[in-house]
């Protein structure tokens, strides 16, 4: 699964929330955040994944998709 933000905000209170909860940055495990969010080419919306364990942690605003459109990727020449 695969949560997109409207906004970069949005997409880093989600990772500060999923880090939060899984007590990271962990200097033990060397984990030091969830994730960094990826941004669609050509618009204003940020992608980040959604694991098992950060389900419940998503927002309500958030729209949560199987897979990115082919459209979030650089065009192949």
């Amino acid at each position: 699964m695969i949560a997109i933000f409207t906004n970069i905000h949005s997409a880093l209170a989600f990772d500060a929330a999923v880090s939060l909860a899984m007590g990271w940055p962990n200097a033990e495990t060397l984990t030091n955040r969830y994730c960094e969010p990826q941004k669609h080419i050509a618009e204003d919306l940020w992608a980040m994944p959604v694991e098992p364990y950060a389900v419940a942690l998503v927002p309500s605003d958030a729209v949560v998709v199987d897979s990115l459109s082919a459209d979030w990727h650089e065009p192949r020449p």
